[in-house]
């Protein structure tokens, strides 16, 4: 007998949809889930045939208390995805992991000022704002300015999607920030509003503001103009390791299960972010020339020849802006690139050693696993979830009790 799965997990945005991807990439590798869901945003109101539904076991996205209580009187196996509900979540993000992707984002194109901005009033956003600003305070003496944006002028969730009110303070905040400045957004429709500010008060994006936001949603990200930098918050592993977490809880029933924890994958650079922040014009030009030629077989030699300088000084300045090596930057560039082929691809590993530039391919692995502390085979176990190629609502549609 199949067992009888209820998905409460929202259809409206790019995190919820992918979330969905990887259960139904777990769903495949069975044949006794059955799964009821239906479209649904964040912020619906519990369905009706929730209360009357009965099944095995529930993946859920609870924004609000009276969805969290509704699922939880069913009293059968449940795993809790979202926190804003009261409830215990059972998988949620690393914020530490995230702030650290952001900010060694930013730092590495040079900048050194730095904001964060929330238009909500949730604990997750606020603890990612802190998490930002604890991983800044450990690159010594730089701090990080938060949006004073009044209360009144701010909805109670996220996902509500506007302003209350749209006035000059926003503008007036970003006037007042020293330039240029990285900005990290709570997540992408935050991102939005930064960005329309800075075209109100004509601050220029990226050139005065690097604006990153948390979320990756493909549409909201490619809509905007500049196209917007984002933080990919791992959603298919999220949706998987769930599926793989009500399975264990279903198969026994009586065992207490920790939470588990989420690292997001990487930041996926687009036009908003997609700058050089470094007050030297031979540094900027050697950084762009590594990221436009890592792939060929260079070294320091050819680095040093792009832009006129002696090994010597390019050594000196490189440290005195990035603290590192033209070298390690080269290694970090690659490296970088590699993890991109492993989670996105099925290259094997020796091609994508040659193709990042990397021979033999023994040096790739050993380069990367110093760097990494895993191998690349055991990189690509942990953060590769495979892309349906069936669309999460074909798939599920079938049983779909609103239809």
């Amino acid at each position: 007998m199949k067992k009888r799965i209820l998905l409460v997990v929202e259809t409206s945005r790019g995190h919820g949809r992918r979330i969905l991807e990887g259960i139904a990439a777990f769903v495949r590798e069975r044949t006794d889930w059955q799964i009821f869901f239906e479209d649904r945003s964040v912020l619906q109101k519990p369905s009706r045939w929730f209360s009357t539904w009965h099944g095995d076991g529930i993946i859920t996205r609870s924004a609000d208390r009276k969805t969290g209580s509704i699922l939880r009187e069913k009293n059968i196996p449940l795993v809790e995805i979202l926190s804003d509900s009261g409830f215990e979540c059972d998988v949620f993000e690393n914020h530490d992991y995230l702030a650290e992707l952001a900010v060694n984002h930013f730092w590495d194109r040079g900048f050194r000022n730095f904001a964060f901005f929330r238009a909500d009033k949730t604990g997750w956003s606020k603890r990612r704002g802190n998490a930002f600003a604890a991983q800044l305070l450990r690159k010594g003496d730089v701090t990080c300015s938060f949006c004073p944006l009044p209360s009144q002028k701010i909805k109670n969730h996220f996902l509500d999607g506007l302003i209350c009110s749209t006035d000059t303070f926003l503008g007036e905040w970003l006037l007042s920030l020293p330039k240029p400045v990285a900005i990290l957004a709570a997540i992408d429709i935050h991102a939005f509003y930064i960005l329309e500010a800075c075209q109100n008060v004509g601050i220029a994006v990226p050139e005065e503001a690097a604006i990153l936001g948390c979320g990756n949603d493909d549409l909201v990200c490619s809509l905007l103009s500049p196209q917007l930098s984002s933080i990919d918050l791992n959603s298919r592993m999220f949706g998987y390791t769930a599926a793989q977490l009500l399975e264990k809880k279903m198969n026994h029933p009586q065992k207490l299960f920790s939470p588990v924890i989420i690292n997001p994958s990487h930041v996926v650079v687009r036009r908003s972010t997609d700058i050089i922040a470094i007050n030297d014009p031979e540094v900027a030009q050697a950084l762009r020339f590594i990221r436009n030629h890592f792939m060929e077989p260079i070294g320091i030699t050819e680095i040093a020849e792009s832009v006129t300088l002696t090994l010597r000084t390019l050594q000196r300045r490189f440290h005195d802006w990035l603290g590192r090596s033209p070298e390690a930057e080269l290694t970090r560039v690659r490296l970088e690139h590699a993890e991109l082929l492993l989670r996105d691809t099925n290259l094997p590993v020796t091609a994508i050693g040659h193709r990042i530039g990397f021979s033999p391919p023994q040096y790739f692995m050993r380069v990367f696993r110093r760097e990494l502390g895993m191998t690349p085979q055991q990189y690509r176990q942990k953060n590769q979830v495979m892309v349906l190629t069936t669309p999460y609502d074909q798939m599920f549609a079938k049983n779909n009790p609103a239809d």
